[in-house]
């Protein structure tokens, strides 16, 4: 607990030096996020940096997996902030995979989310994350289990 304090006064005084700094405006709202702070919180701390900057990728990214997972209209709007990111950043692979997760289990469109999964698997062939992601998708939503097996060894290299 300590040490939780400790971090989130030094986070605090680091805003209160450069309240304009989007990163660790974004960095605190992922640590209150870690800590288990109210999501309301944690978004307050996410629209300040979408507000000073909003074409963040990383911020877009992480707002909307918030929103996401706390938020009863949040799929929609994560939806948006994800297309967002991909505008500013066409090849940004955690906003690719992370729609692709959406489609895949919000509106269940499989070919889009595996379409996506593809190009993430593309962008970076070594990420075992992207790997693992379709992998995943090819064998349970897909019913691919060849495809999904040869993808497995190299989600582990």
């Amino acid at each position: 607990a300590r040490r939780m304090d400790r971090a989130e006064a030094l986070f605090r005084r680091a805003i209160e030096q450069d309240p304009t700094n989007v990163r660790n405006l974004g960095r605190y709202a992922v640590f209150l996020e870690r800590a288990g702070a109210a999501a309301s919180e944690s978004a307050a701390y996410y629209k300040l940096a979408l507000d000073l900057d909003p074409d963040d990728p990383t911020i877009l990214c992480n707002y909307a997996i918030l929103l996401a997972a706390s938020d009863p209209d949040g799929p929609a709007a994560a939806k948006n902030l994800l297309l967002r990111a991909l505008e500013v950043d066409p090849e940004n692979v955690v906003a690719i995979s992370v729609l692709a997760d959406y489609y895949e289990n919000v509106e269940g469109d499989l070919d889009r989310a595996h379409d996506l999964h593809k190009r993430a698997v593309q962008l970076q062939p070594g990420n075992s994350d992207v790997l693992a992601a379709l992998a995943a998708l090819l064998a349970s939503a897909r019913g691919d289990l060849e495809a999904a097996h040869d993808l497995s060894p190299r989600a582990v290299e």
